[in-house]
């Protein structure tokens, strides 16, 4: 996946009042902060941080003045009532940095037990993933193509090259359930093919 350029200004006025001057400009107040470095306050462009933010991904090319710094959406606050963007983080990272991060799931396929009158139902739409960030995925997808009714993927069945997935083994990822009226049928037939 590409990595997208996000452009940022440095700013040197801070506060409740300078934030709401640059919001109302079309900016959204941001800091960049990395590991042995000094935090900047920082502004970028509203239009094209939405941009950034739409297309998923978690690691962007910021453009300080001219020097371009790898950095992870880090923590972003949005207006309890508009849900505009209020403030973004960025940590500057480099490519062998190994993180703990989310990331979403992507369920590819329609299972087998859904095709036979099964309902599908995912426990999990991310999972927390400890990686190096060159090997950060934009979602981790999962064939759920050959699951049959009344059959479950969990954590423990997953497994991706250069991520370690953090959550417990034994969570349940999806199921496919067998629904009420057809769970009493079911029943019915085994109990006849026993007889």
């Amino acid at each position: 996946m590409p990595v997208l350029t996000l452009n940022a200004q440095t700013r040197s006025m801070t506060g409740k009042n300078a934030n709401g001057r640059l919001r109302r400009s079309g900016q959204i107040p941001a800091v960049f902060y990395k590991k042995d470095e000094e935090a900047q306050v920082l502004s970028v462009e509203r239009l094209d941080l939405q941009k950034v933010l739409k297309s998923g991904n978690q690691i962007v090319d910021l453009l300080i003045g001219s020097e371009p710094k790898k950095v992870l959406i880090r923590d972003i606050q949005y207006h309890p009532v508009t849900e505009d963007i209020l403030h973004i983080d960025f940590l500057g990272v480099s490519l062998d940095d190994v993180i703990t991060l989310e990331v979403p799931l992507h369920f590819t396929g329609t299972p087998i037990g859904v095709r036979s009158g099964g309902v599908m139902d995912a426990a999990l739409h991310q999972v927390r993933v400890k990686c190096q960030v060159r090997h950060i995925p934009h979602t981790l997808e999962i064939d759920v193509a050959g699951l049959k009714m009344g059959k479950s993927i969990h954590i423990r069945d997953l497994s991706f090259e250069n991520i370690q997935i953090l959550n417990n083994m034994e969570n349940l990822v999806i199921t496919v359930n067998i629904p009420r009226g057809m769970q009493s049928e079911l029943e019915e037939e085994s109990t006849e093919a026993e007889e």
